[in-house]
């Protein structure tokens, strides 16, 4: 399933996007992100040095006003 996921990422590859990585993931390494990059090379990315797994709650301060600016910046349409 995952791998079916991956191959549909290239429909994506004209979209802004917006990648916000947990360095100290366990489980989704760096070496993900950059795959991840092989697809969106234009993305705007947040490589987060402190932040593991659970991103969100270990960096929510920096996350949310990246997160708003970034929506804010390319408005749904």
């Amino acid at each position: 399933m995952l791998e079916e996921i991956e191959r549909g990422l290239a429909s994506l590859a004209d979209r802004p996007v917006q990648l916000i990585w947990g360095m100290r993931d366990w489980c989704f390494r760096p070496e993900c992100l950059n795959r991840f990059l092989t697809v969106f090379p234009d993305a705007e990315v947040h490589r987060l040095t402190d932040a593991g797994h659970y991103v969100i709650e270990d960096a929510y301060e920096e996350i949310i006003p990246r997160v708003e600016a970034f929506l804010m910046a390319h408005p749904l349409s």
